[in-house]
């Protein structure tokens, strides 16, 4: 937290000495080997994490597989990177929008277009915040005009389904216009339909 990561490595390792398996020490190591540029001995941490506590649990398998599979996109290891995060993928409790959405970049970078503009499609599906990253995201340049064209159809088919929305509301707006409401129900009825 304090950017002292040779203290820290220090204490780490120590630890390690007393309990080779426990997954937070293994990550601690793991993050620390990654800012010191150690890819080779991160992976290492990273698989020991994995694969050494007894009964880890989905959410940690999740955040170690992410993790892996940002350090293989750091070495340029696309193909890699995306089996990595399609495991990670997998642990998550829940399909979160996050995860399709890194899920989706991990795929256009293996060039599997299709796959990951349906992942990101999801994605926007879940939370529409992700529609404008996609459009910007430099990772996604190289699927950048099929991205753009399902980009555009979703902003259209969006529009088409408001404009049907304001219809049936302005319909039922009308309808009730036409009945006799109570004084109660009158006022902000007229402060609606204005």
């Amino acid at each position: 937290l304090n950017g002292e990561y040779t203290e820290a490595e220090e204490r780490f390792r120590k630890a390690l000495d007393f309990d080779t398996t426990d997954y937070q020490l293994l990550m601690n190591l793991a993050f620390i080997s990654l800012h010191k540029n150690e890819a080779d001995e991160a992976f290492s941490f990273f698989k020991k994490a994995l694969s050494l506590p007894e009964d880890l649990d989905d959410a940690s398998r999740a955040r170690t597989l992410w993790a892996t599979a940002r350090l293989f996109y750091s070495q340029k290891d696309f193909p890699q990177a995306l089996v990595c995060a399609e495991k990670a993928f997998r642990y998550q409790q829940v399909a979160k929008a996050e995860g399709l959405f890194k899920l989706g970049v991990y795929e256009a970078l293996a060039g599997q277009e299709d796959k990951a503009i349906g992942s990101l499609r999801n994605a926007i599906n879940m939370d529409p915040a992700l529609f404008g990253r996609c459009a910007v995201e430099p990772d996604l340049n190289c699927i950048k005009s099929g991205l753009l064209q399902t980009l555009s159809l979703m902003a259209q088919n969006a529009f088409e389904a408001a404009q049907t929305g304001m219809k049936s509301a302005q319909s039922t707006l009308e309808e009730l216009k036409g009945r006799r409401l109570s004084s109660e129900y009158a006022e902000p009825l007229r402060g609606i339909a204005n």
